[in-house]
C-alpha cells in the first residue's frame, strides 16, 4: 500500500457518489501520478475503472484532461470504453472515445466486473423486455419458400452460415455475464459488448463518434445508423438496430450496398431477412454481379467472405443464372474479377464461390455473345466493363490472358486457370463448345476452348500441364472452326504479335512453346495434320519479316515431319478407346481393364 493510499480510496468512493472534481481533486494531486496510476483494488480495478462505474463524466475529463490514464497507458483487466459500454453510460463513453480514440479497437485484455456491479446491471435489465424473442421472429417471419431446396442444400456446405443464425442473436444478460465470468480473453469490442447488452444510447455513440469517422472517405449518400452498423461489420449491432425500428427504404438499400461492396455475409443476411423488394436496385444488375464487380477491389478481406456472401444470396432466392441486363451473368463476372490470382495462396476463395454458383444451377456453357446475337434489343443496354464471353472457360482463359501484365510469374496464372478449369471441367462445362475467342467487341474470331487455350498461350506461354488439362476433359484437337485448328490459331496469334514488336527477336524466346505447341498433332488423326499444315503454308509460307520465316521453317519441318509420321499401334489403339469413350475420363475410369492401361489411354503423356 502506498502512502497515499486512503486519499486515493476517498476521492475514489467521492467519484462514484457524484461529487464533481473541483472539491475532490486535492485529494490526487498531492499524490504521485505513478501512486495514482498504480492503485489498485482487489478485483484489479484502477482509479479510472471506479470513476466510471460511479457515471462520473466530469472527473473522467477531469482525470484524462490532467493525464491520468491516457494513452499509450493500457489497465491490466476491462478496457475502459468496454466498461462503459456494459454499463451503458454514454457521456463517459463518447469522453473516452475523444481522448482514447484507439479504444473502439479489439481488446484481448481480460474483462473482469465485480459482482455487485454485475448484479446491478442485472436489475436495471430485468426491467426492460428482452428483445431476442423479437429479433427471432424477425429472422423467421417471411421464409422463403420458392428456395427452400437451395438454402437447405446450401446450409451443408463448409462454407455456410448456420442456418439459425444464432451468432446474430441479441444475447440476454445472464449470457452475457456467462461470457465474461467463463472466458475471460473474449477479444471483443465496445460496441459489440453495448450491442450485445442492448445499450442503444452507446451503440448510436460509437456509431457516430468512430464508424463515421474512420469511414469518412467513402462516398456515402446516407449515413444511417444502419449503413454504419453495415460498415462496422457488426451483425450483432445491426440486430438491434433493427428491433429497435424499422429503415426507410433508402436506409435499407443503402446497408446493403455496404454489405455488397465489401462482402458482409451476416449482416446483408440480416437485410435480406427483411423480405423486402430488390429488383429495381443497382439499375436491375443482379446482386452477384454487383457483388463480384465491388469485391474485386476490396482485396483480401472481401476474399475470405465471397463464397459466404454467395451463399447468402443464393439462400435469399437469388438468381445464380441471371441474363439481364447483357453482360452481368454471375459466374463471368466473378471469373472477370479475380484479380487475385496474382497471390495464388487466395485462389482457393474464388474457387469456393466458383462451386457455389454450379452447385446451384450456374451453366458453365451459357453463351451471352449468343444470348446478345438473339436479343438484340436488351443487348443495346448492356453494362460496361467487361466484354461477352461465349463460355466459362473462354472467360477464364481470356481473363487470365488480359491481366497477364500484372502476374508476378506466369506459372500463377497458369495454376489459376487449371484450379478453377478443373471445377468447370468436372460439372460439365462443354469443352468442344464454338465460340467467340478474344473480345468480340474487337476481333472475330471464333474456336473452341482448345482455339482459345492456343491463342491466351500466345501471353501465357504454352504450359504442358495446362494442355493435358484441357485434353483430358474432352477437347477435340481435330476441330476445325473457320478454316483453322488450334495449332494454326496459335501461330497466327504469336506472328501478329511478332510482326508489332519494335525490335527483333534474335534468340527466338518463342521457339521452345512454338514446338510444344505443334504436340497437339500427337492427339491428332494425320488427315488433320496434313489440313493443318496446308492451312498454315498458306498462311504463313510467304511471310516478309526475317523473324517470323526464322519461326515458319522450323514449324514447317516440325508439321511436315508429324504428317508423315505413322502413329504407333498402341497410340492409335488408345486414342479410339478415348473416341469411343467419348472423351471422357469418368468413362475410362469404369472400364474392366488395369489401372496401366486407363492411364496410357488418357491424354496425360502431352
Amino acid at each position: 500500500m502506498g502512502a497515499y493510499s486512503s486519499d486515493i480510496l476517498t476521492f475514489v468512493q467521492l467519484a462514484k457518489k457524484g461529487e464533481n472534481s473541483r472539491k475532490i481533486r486535492g485529494l490526487l494531486e498531492i499524490a504521485p501520478l505513478e501512486e495514482v496510476m498504480s492503485w489498485r483494488d482487489s478485483d484489479g480495478l484502477d482509479v479510472m475503472h471506479h470513476v466510471i462505474i460511479g457515471n462520473n463524466s466530469e472527473v473522467v475529463t477531469f482525470l484524462l484532461q490532467h493525464g491520468y490514464f491516457v494513452r499509450p497507458h493500457l489497465p491490466e483487466v476491462t478496457p475502459y470504453c468496454h466498461l462503459a459500454a456494459l454499463l451503458g453510460a454514454r457521456t463517459v463513453l463518447q469522453i473516452l472515445l475523444q481522448h482514447r480514440p484507439d479504444d473502439y479497437l479489439p481488446s484481448k485484455i481480460p474483462i473482469r466486473v465485480p459482482e455487485t456491479v454485475l448484479n446491478s446491471i442485472n436489475a436495471k435489465q430485468s426491467e426492460k423486455p428482452s428483445p431476442i424473442i423479437t429479433m427471432l421472429h424477425i429472422y423467421n417471419s417471411k421464409p422463403n419458400s420458392s428456395n427452400s431446396s437451395a438454402s437447405s442444400s446450401s446450409s451443408s456446405s463448409l462454407t455456410s452460415l448456420p442456418h439459425g443464425r444464432t451468432s446474430y442473436q441479441i444475447h440476454s444478460l445472464q449470457d452475457l455475464c456467462s461470457i465474461l465470468k467463463n472466458n475471460h480473453h473474449v477479444a471483443t469490442t465496445p460496441l459489440e459488448l453495448a450491442s450485445r447488452v442492448g445499450n442503444l444510447p452507446c451503440v448510436r455513440a460509437i456509431l457516430n463518434q468512430c464508424i463515421l469517422k474512420a469511414h469518412a472517405a467513402e462516398n456515402m449518400v446516407d449515413k444511417s445508423d444502419f449503413t454504419l452498423a453495415c460498415l462496422a461489420d457488426s451483425p450483432q449491432t445491426l440486430a438491434l438496430l433493427l428491433h429497435s425500428e424499422t429503415p426507410t427504404r433508402g436506409e435499407w438499400e443503402s446497408a446493403v450496398d455496404v454489405c455488397l461492396h465489401h462482402a458482409y455475409p451476416e449482416c446483408l443476411d440480416l437485410l435480406l431477412s427483411l423480405g423486402r423488394e430488390t429488383k429495381h436496385m443497382f439499375k436491375g444488375m443482379n446482386f452477384f454481379h454487383v457483388l463480384f464487380t465491388y469485391t474485386s477491389v476490396q482485396g483480401i478481406r472481401s476474399y475470405l467472405r465471397l463464397a459466404q456472401t454467395t451463399e447468402v444470396l443464393v439462400r435469399h432466392g437469388h438468381d445464380v443464372s441471371a441474363k439481364l441486363p447483357c453482360r452481368t451473368y454471375p459466374m463471368y463476372s466473378l471469373l472477370t474479377h479475380a484479380f487475385c490470382f496474382h497471390d495464388y495462396s487466395h485462389t482457393q476463395y474464388y474457387v469456393k464461390t466458383l462451386r457455389v454458383l454450379l452447385k446451384n444451377g450456374a451453366d458453365p456453357s451459357f453463351d451471352e455473345t449468343r444470348f446478345e446475337r438473339r436479343h438484340p434489343k436488351q443487348a443495346a443496354k448492356k453494362v460496361t466493363g467487361r466484354q461477352a464471353f461465349s463460355s466459362a472457360l473462354h472467360c477464364l482463359l481470356q481473363t487470365v490472358e488480359s491481366y497477364a501484365q500484372y502476374l508476378q510469374s506466369p506459372t500463377l496464372g497458369v495454376k489459376f486457370v487449371e484450379d478453377c478449369a478443373g471445377v468447370l471441367m468436372n460439372n460439365h462445362a462443354n469443352m468442344n463448345h464454338v465460340g467467340y475467342v478474344g473480345n468480340p467487341d474487337k476481333i472475330i474470331l471464333q474456336g473452341t476452348v482448345l482455339h482459345q487455350m492456343a491463342k491466351s498461350s500466345v501471353t501465357l506461354g504454352v504450359d504442358p500441364a495446362m494442355v493435358r488439362c484441357v485434353l483430358r476433359h474432352g477437347a477435340n484437337p481435330n476441330l476445325k472452326v473457320d478454316g483453322k485448328y488450334a495449332i494454326n490459331v496459335y501461330f497466327d496469334q504469336l506472328f501478329q504479335r511478332l510482326g508489332t514488336l519494335k525490335e527483333a527477336d534474335p534468340k527466338r524466346h518463342h521457339m521452345d512453346d512454338a514446338l510444344t505447341i505443334c504436340r497437339l498433332c500427337m492427339f491428332m488423326r494425320q488427315g488433320c495434320i496434313r489440313d493443318c499444315y496446308v492451312i498454315f503454308m498458306k498462311d504463313h509460307g510467304r511471310a516478309l519479316s526475317e523473324q517470323v520465316q526464322n519461326y515458319v521453317k522450323v514449324v514447317k519441318a516440325e508439321l511436315d515431319r508429324r504428317s508423315r509420321q505413322v502413329h504407333p499401334l498402341r497410340d492409335s489403339s488408345a486414342w479410339a478407346v478415348w473416341e469411343a469413350c467419348g472423351r471422357r475420363t469418368d468413362r475410362v475410369h469404369g472400364l474392366s481393364i488395369p489401372s496401366e492401361l486407363k492411364t496410357y489411354i488418357l491424354p496425360m503423356h502431352f
